[in-house]
């Protein structure tokens, strides 16, 4: 077991008997690697609900401008 080393995704969630550090490591980097891909994935959404809003307020405001020139001119 001391030369071990996890073959599967599955097998890296097995520590070894020595090296913890490395395990500890390895967990470190999958946590945040997925927090990182999650976050990515969240950010992206928002950017496209953002898009939407704005063409949406920006078509709002370009019609309540256009009710507000023919009020005054009418």
């Amino acid at each position: 077991m001391e030369n071990w080393r996890p073959r599967t995704f599955r097998e890296l969630f097995i520590p070894g008997y020595s090296g913890r550090l490395d395990w500890w490591v390895a967990m470190f980097a999958i946590f945040f690697g997925a927090t990182s891909i999650v976050g990515l994935g969240i950010v992206c959404y928002q950017a496209a609900v953002g898009q939407k809003q704005l063409a949406a307020a920006l078509a709002e405001g370009l019609m309540l401008q256009k009710e507000g020139l023919n009020v005054t001119m009418g």
